[in-house]
């Protein structure tokens, strides 16, 4: 008869001989080593795994955690035990499915789409005016945003409420609300500390937070031609504005305008 070698006390060993030849000794808590029910454990007493070792337990008590192995292994299972009983994972735990929503808001685009930079029947002073869209399904409120150049020119938008560019609609800003001044155009907000060159400039929009929304350059030495009395209109609101080809000049007056030509707050009509 094999007996695994272990640190079993002789008489332990010994005890364990005679039990198998049919007694029921009671051997205490303590475990003694069995190998896969080579010897049996007698009667009252189970095999069972501890760390790299199988030993006997008496029943009813649980067997005593070993320092030269792993956690016993129960059957049916195909690791450790975690400390409650269950089954450790494989690994890492896997999503179940995307991953929730986390609260923020959609990103937001607003798009420049149309700019007045110089107006022939009113000043530029009055007529100077920024077509916004938003392309979205939700109003985005651009209150706090700032407009300005790449050079000293910058408004911070202060309304003295939400500012909002309406879901797939359009908001006027320029350098006056006042239609008998600006040519007859319906701006939402006035700014000032920024004006449009007539021959080269920058337009940026940044969002509060420093998130630039919308950046393009114009010039003349680039291609563009600023037309006198007309506004230009972007082609598509999505296009490379710095692109002189995505850009028309309107060939018609809105309605309300005192002369001037262009689209402020529609379509582009070029």
């Amino acid at each position: 008869m094999y007996l695994h070698r272990s640190t079993v006390p002789l008489p332990r060993l010994l005890v364990l001989a005679v039990c198998l030849a049919g007694c029921a000794p009671q051997l205490g808590d303590a475990p003694f080593f069995c190998h896969n029910g080579n010897p049996e454990c007698p009667q009252g007493y189970r095999c069972t795994d501890v760390g790299t070792q199988r030993v006997c337990v008496k029943d009813g008590t649980e067997p005593p955690h070993l320092t030269d192995g792993p956690p016993p292994r129960e059957a049916g299972t195909d690791g450790p035990l975690k400390p409650d009983g269950q089954p450790k994972p494989d690994g890492p735990p896997k999503p179940d499915g995307p991953p929730k929503p986390d609260g923020q808001p959609p990103t937001t685009t607003i798009a420049i789409t149309e700019f007045m930079a110089n107006p022939k029947t009113v000043g530029d002073t009055d007529g100077e005016w920024i077509e916004l869209f938003n392309p979205g399904t939700q109003a985005v409120d651009i209150n706090g945003w700032t407009l300005r150049d790449q050079d000293t020119d910058s408004h911070v938008i202060a309304a003295p409420g939400p500012l909002l560019v309406p879901p797939k609609g359009y908001l006027i800003i320029g350098r006056s609300t006042d239609m008998l001044l600006n040519g007859g155009v319906n701006v939402a907000y006035a700014y000032k500390d920024f004006f449009l060159a007539n021959t080269a400039d920058e337009i940026e929009l940044v969002q509060t937070g420093g998130k630039v929304m919308e950046s393009f350059t114009y010039s003349t030495a680039t291609g563009f031609t600023i037309p006198d009395g007309a506004s230009l209109s972007a082609k598509s609101p999505g296009a490379d504005k710095n692109n002189p080809v995505n850009w028309c000049a309107e060939p018609n007056a809105w309605a309300g305008s005192k002369g001037d030509k262009g689209s402020p707050g529609a379509n582009p009509g070029c």
